[in-house]
């Protein structure tokens, strides 16, 4: 990549052979906000303007923005969305605003990643208040837990994914409360890779 934010947003449109106008209808962005950082008119964008760009284009925001890796670690650390649990149940119609929170995550995951905050105090495994870090495209394996939407009820929460022969089913958190087959009333949201503790949210 370059070391300008312009330069490097104008190479990767052309390489996505994508213009202004379309950037801006595919993220939510306006296209005045767009063609002002690809003029470099110190446009001064902020993290909830460029995050979307970097999804978009599947790089990161130190790659987009032209900060070089002062490492040899070859990760970067990537900004998602983080998302109350009714807005993750539609995630693929969110539109990102000024009032959207992103969190850093320092490991691999993909343009569709999303964070949760756990809001229940009773989980098994999972304290309250911890981020999630949730991949829409990771393929569920035995033992994962995920997040899962239940359509009739129009209600997200976490299961762990259970294989036993040729059945799947969904392993409750809260105790007492046992497993129930994946059914079609049930759609897989993401996979959760990690939760973390450390980072201070703020309150809107």
């Amino acid at each position: 990549m370059l070391n300008n934010l312009s330069e490097n947003l104008n190479m990767l449109m052309a390489k996505a052979r994508v213009s202004s106008d379309e950037l801006a209808r595919q993220i939510g962005v306006p296209a005045t906000t767009i063609k002002r950082i690809r003029n470099n008119e110190h446009a001064n964008p902020t993290i909830y303007t460029l995050a979307p760009i970097a999804n978009y284009f599947s790089v990161s925001l130190n790659e987009l923005i032209g900060i070089k890796n002062s490492t040899n670690i070859n990760h970067v650390i990537r900004e998602i969305p983080l998302l109350s649990w009714q807005e993750c149940i539609r995630y693929k119609e969110i539109r990102y605003t000024e009032q959207t929170q992103f969190i850093p995550v320092e490991i691999e995951v993909s343009e569709k990643a999303f964070a949760l905050v756990v809001e229940d105090t009773d989980l098994d495994f999972f304290p309250k208040n911890c981020i999630l870090i949730v991949d829409t495209i990771n393929q569920a394996l035995n033992g994962d837990y995920i997040v899962v939407a239940n359509m009739e009820h129009n209600v997200a929460s976490i299961r762990k994914y259970i294989v036993e022969i040729d059945q799947i089913y969904l392993k409750s958190l809260i105790p007492g409360i046992g497993a129930s087959a994946l059914t079609s009333e049930y759609v897989i949201l993401g996979v959760i890779l990690q939760y973390k503790m450390e980072l201070r949210i703020k309150n809107n």
